[in-house]
């Protein structure tokens, strides 16, 4: 991302601001894995927790993870991409 804006790599502006969300999507997304998991970790140590519901949880968060990853590679979205400025 560094080497596009400097100049030194040539990406089409839709691309790098799917990039852009891209990565920022990954970054909430895992620091949300990750707090979900220490959570998980610690408050089984006092409380029985269903296994049941950590596989649910998983789950549907890999299922939302896919939707993201498909909105913004497949259906092309960029969040304050130069396609946004075109909205009605």
């Amino acid at each position: 991302m560094r080497a596009a804006q400097g100049g030194a790599l040539t990406l089409p502006p839709d691309l790098f601001y799917q990039l852009m969300t891209l990565h920022g999507a990954g970054m909430v997304g895992a620091a949300g894995l990750a707090g979900f998991s220490v959570m998980w970790f610690f408050l089984n140590r006092y409380v029985e927790l269903s296994r049941a519901m950590f596989v649910a949880f998983l789950a549907v968060f890999l299922i939302g993870v896919v939707i993201i990853i498909w909105s913004i590679m497949i259906a092309g979205f960029g969040g304050l991409g130069p396609s946004c400025f075109r909205c009605p």
